[in-house]
């Protein structure tokens, strides 16, 4: 759970202390504020907040809102509609996209598999979805998501291809490994071919070489 409250007044601290002392002390907190001297007024607390005055988008909020599970509104609405919505719109869609994801790949893939949504991703998807992860002020937070080049080694540069190892008694593993790829079956990978690789250095070499035999 990571919380989001648009306007950190009175009530909007009052949630936040009542959950962190009855659920848990440690779900990040994160909210705003309309000026810059209350933003700086709260630099030791355990919240983290920004500068939002409804008139212009806030330029430091973004990553702590899309991180968000959970975004409160505690700013009222006026004549212009909701200051949230109207500029942070984007940002707000980013944090409900991944909270679907989160509730999906939770509910239907990690604590039971569903054959349905197992068939789905494999014939419809690239998954799996994972997400890279990048230290910031001490703490990770997302970047972007992981791509084939990321856990193969790119060849080229541009990219034209990848190329993954397996170790095995035979080709068969590999094989099956680029059948079942779901870039291969959705036609993002357009060949693919398995051959052997004559290891000579390291513990696991077919055929190792000793320099000082």
């Amino acid at each position: 759970m990571r919380l989001f409250f648009f306007g950190m007044g009175y009530s909007s601290r009052a949630t936040a202390r009542a959950l962190h002392l009855l659920a848990d002390p440690e779900i990040p907190v994160a909210g705003t504020t309309r000026s810059a001297e209350a933003a700086e007024s709260e630099a030791d607390s355990a919240y983290r907040i920004h500068v939002f005055d409804g008139e212009v988008p806030g330029t430091t909020l973004s990553e702590d809102l899309r991180a968000a599970t959970h975004v409160i509104l505690s700013i009222p609405p006026d004549e212009r509609g909701d200051a949230a919505l109207n500029l942070h719109r984007a940002d707000l869609d980013a944090a409900l996209a991944l909270a679907m994801g989160h509730v999906i790949l939770r509910e239907y893939h990690l604590q039971r598999q569903v054959p349905y949504f197992d068939d789905y991703l494999r014939r419809f998807t690239d998954m799996p979805c994972l997400v890279r992860l990048t230290e910031r002020d001490g703490r990770l937070v997302p970047e972007r998501l992981l791509r084939a080049s990321d856990l193969a080694g790119a060849l080229g540069d541009p990219v034209e291809g990848a190329m993954l190892l397996f170790q095995g008694e035979s080709a068969a593993v590999a094989e099956a490994f680029a059948r079942a790829d779901p870039y291969v079956g959705n036609g993002l990978v357009t060949s693919w071919r398995v051959l052997p690789w004559a290891t000579v250095v390291g513990d696991a070499a077919v055929n190792p070489v000793h320099p000082d035999d």
